[in-house]
């Protein structure tokens, strides 16, 4: 009537532990390598950051003037135009 199936499971059992056995080996090879690259890279983004911002910083100075000037006059003086404190 029916088939004897009493053995029939070794072959997934052997399948799966020959899959493990793969990603075991896969693991040092693939997997390693792109996790330590990838803490490489963000050294090197941090230290780009870091320079780039020393190198787009400055130092600002705001200077205002207002000027009274009636029609005869042809010029402006400026006393204490640059003050640094």
């Amino acid at each position: 009537m029916g088939k004897n199936r009493k053995g029939s499971h070794v072959g997934v059992v052997l399948s799966f532990m020959i899959f493990i056995a793969f990603l075991i080996f896969l693991y040092p090879l693939l997997i390693k390598p792109a996790i330590e690259a990838n803490k490489s890279n963000q050294y090197l983004l941090d230290d780009l950051k870091t320079k780039l911002t020393e190198e787009v910083s400055a130092e600002l100075t705001v200077s205002s003037v207002e000027a009274n000037i009636g029609t005869n006059q042809n010029c402006i003086e400026l006393n204490n135009f640059i003050s640094i404190t």
